[in-house]
């Protein structure tokens, strides 16, 4: 069945290229500098955005690479706070 001349196969979908990302992979452009605060806020978004295009074991890798980097700072602010409040 089906449009004559047209072979029967297995239909998949292209990747785009040979990386899990499903594109070319390359660094982003960015408006501000790496050492400023507003580079630091432009990267840190560019990271959450590319971990929404990751599946399977790269997403858990960089959730939990997420999940460190919040737990460090968590436990520095209530190590300052409890600082603060001994020094009362």
């Amino acid at each position: 069945m089906g449009s004559p001349g047209r072979t029967a196969g297995r239909r998949t979908r292209s990747t785009g290229g040979g990386n899990h990302l499903g594109g070319a992979a390359g660094f982003p452009t960015f408006a501000h500098g790496q050492y400023t605060v507003e580079g630091e806020i432009e990267r840190a978004g560019a990271f959450g955005r590319g971990l929404g295009h990751l599946h399977g074991p790269a997403r858990w890798g960089a959730r939990a690479i997420v999940a460190a980097i919040a737990a460090t700072f968590a436990i520095g602010l209530v190590a300052g706070i409890v600082q603060l409040i001994g020094q009362l």
